[in-house]
C-alpha cells in the first residue's frame, strides 16, 4: 500500500460550512507463490459532514479513513461473483 494523500479535516472549517477527511493512494496485491502482481487498484475515500456533529464524526480521522482504505480495497480485490 502506499498512501499519497492523507488530508484531515479543519475542526472549525467543518462546523462552519462542512469539510472532510480524505485518503488517496494505491494497494498493489502479489501472489505470494510467485511474486507476480496480480492487481493494482488507485482508492479514493473521503468522509465528510458538517457542524459540531461533524465534528465529532471526523474526530478519529486516522482509523476512519484507514478502515474505509482497506474496506475499498476488500472490496475490489474479492468481488462476489
Amino acid at each position: 500500500v502506499e498512501i499519497s494523500e492523507f488530508k484531515r479535516a479543519n475542526a472549525a472549517t467543518t462546523v462552519l460550512v462542512g469539510s472532510s477527511n480524505v485518503i488517496k493512494g494505491s494497494a498493489k496485491l502479489y501472489d505470494p507463490a510467485s511474486n507476480e502482481l496480480v492487481a493494482d487498484y488507485d482508492i479514493t475515500r473521503s468522509f465528510g459532514a458538517g457542524g459540531l456533529l461533524g465534528v465529532a464524526m471526523m474526530s478519529q480521522a486516522e482509523e476512519q479513513m484507514s478502515d474505509a482504505f482497506g474496506d475499498e480495497v476488500c472490496k475490489r480485490a474479492f468481488v462476489r461473483r
